[in-house]
């Protein structure tokens, strides 16, 4: 019980960490969302839904979740993993074959999805209308096959 107590509080404050960094992130280079676009806003009757009305965070929502998420389980596999923050070096050993190639496999994967979401963000709608439509579909294919790739590696050095 106390392990998996540990585990949720490094993932909480990896958590907040990344909080801060996708708000200035977002801020500084102006993200756009994907998931909701100036035209669907523009139709909506509601005065309190344009964008100069409220934080430019209302915006980013869905993906202020999905970014921050994934960022917080990549950090929290790297001090897991590979450091003795918080007393980690208590969980047991950790030889680096199998358990280190399997949690090098687990960061690449999440840091595969971080870099094809931030890709599709940086974008905007554009990616989601018309032609971006294929490389929305492309980027998020050529993630999927490098993460199914990185897990029977997984089980591979495992079993």
């Amino acid at each position: 019980m106390r392990v998996w107590l540990l585990i949720e509080i490094i993932f909480f404050f990896n958590w907040i960490f990344f909080s801060c960094i996708f708000v200035s992130y977002a801020y500084i280079f102006k993200l756009r969302s994907f998931s909701k676009s100036v035209e669907i806003l523009a139709v909506d009757d509601d005065v309190w839904n344009d964008t100069g009305t409220e934080d430019f965070l209302k915006f980013l929502k869905f993906e202020y979740y999905f970014l921050t998420y994934l960022k917080a389980v990549l950090g929290t596999q790297i001090i897991i993993g590979f450091t003795n923050m918080y007393n980690v070096h208590l969980f047991g050993d950790r030889t680096f074959k199998p358990v280190g190639w399997i949690f090098i496999l687990l960061i690449l994967t999440k840091a595969n999805h971080i870099i094809a979401q931030t890709y599709i963000i940086k974008k905007g709608t554009k990616v989601t209308e018309g032609a971006g439509k294929s490389s929305k579909i492309w980027v998020n294919l050529l993630s999927g096959v490098i993460h199914w790739i990185c897990y029977f590696a997984i089980l591979y050095i495992y079993f």
